[in-house]
């Protein structure tokens, strides 16, 4: 993860300085600020792609019970009684 922060961080640095020409945005210090900001980014994006995943995961598992229930009630609904095979 400190490899990508960094990455990230240093192509923040270098945009930054493209777009506003500061020579602050080139020092140690400021790096030091998009590296934490990179590390928070990334790790949100973790948590957030594990949630989302749980998220799916319990999704399928509710449809697939579902699906399950109405197979079930359609069988019993579907198939006749053994009073009403007696009759005819």
């Amino acid at each position: 993860m400190a490899s990508k922060a960094l990455e990230r961080a240093t192509r923040k640095q270098n945009r930054i300085f493209v777009q506003t020409g500061e020579p602050y945005v080139l020092k140690d210090w400021y790096l030091d600020i998009l590296i934490e900001e990179a590390i928070r980014e990334i790790l949100f994006e973790e948590f957030t792609l594990r949630r989302t995943e749980e998220q799916l995961k319990m999704e399928n598992e509710r449809q697939s019970k579902k699906d399950t229930a109405l197979t079930t009630a359609t069988f019993i609904i579907s198939a006749p009684s053994r009073k009403y095979k007696e009759v005819l």
